[in-house]
């Protein structure tokens, strides 16, 4: 669950050399562990958080892979359940709620 992550620690690294990295789309707690592990007190977890009512709205009206609510529920439950995607979020080091506009995201996240 973690070859992703392990893949790119080269890239990560030369990036790093140059400026801060952001990398988006932590998938799994092994993943979590594994750059945690190699990055220690550097590494800085970001998650964001919307509602599942709000999520299956956004997710319904994308014009690239909608989904319905019963589509994003599922996706959701398998993402807990088969890639471990809950523990990141919890140990998250911040948490943004992104429930409204894209402009009070953006007055978040500055």
């Amino acid at each position: 669950m973690a070859v992703y992550a392990k893949l790119n620690l080269p890239r990560i690294d030369q990036a790093l050399q140059k400026s801060n990295v952001v990398v988006d789309g932590l998938y799994s707690w092994e993943e979590f562990v594994l750059l945690k592990d190699y990055y220690g007190d550097k590494l800085k977890l970001v998650a964001l958080y919307s509602s599942p009512k709000t999520r299956s709205t956004r997710l319904a009206g994308r014009r690239i892979r909608p989904l319905t609510t019963k589509e994003a529920t599922d996706r959701d439950k398998s993402e807990i359940e088969n890639i471990n995607k809950g523990g990141p979020i919890a140990l998250a080091d911040f948490m943004i709620i992104n429930e409204s506009s894209l402009q009070a995201l953006k007055e978040q996240t500055q």
